[in-house]
């Protein structure tokens, strides 16, 4: 456990087990990879930095 995260493995090959994560990928997927095109690395790292910002810290 480091920075108080808990590391938690499940059934490889097995979505149902990760349902929170599943949940996030969609949630990313829909709104931050829908009508935008991310032309290259960075520009995608500081996309997805913003969102997980907003995801973790702003949203009810």
């Amino acid at each position: 456990m480091r920075q108080g995260v808990k590391v938690s493995h499940s059934r490889p090959y097995h979505p149902q087990t990760q349902g929170k994560l599943e949940r996030q990928h969609r949630s990313m997927i829909r709104e931050v990879f829908k009508g935008i095109c991310l032309i290259d690395l960075p520009t995608a790292q500081l996309t997805l930095d913003e969102w997980r910002k907003v995801y973790n810290h702003e949203r009810p």
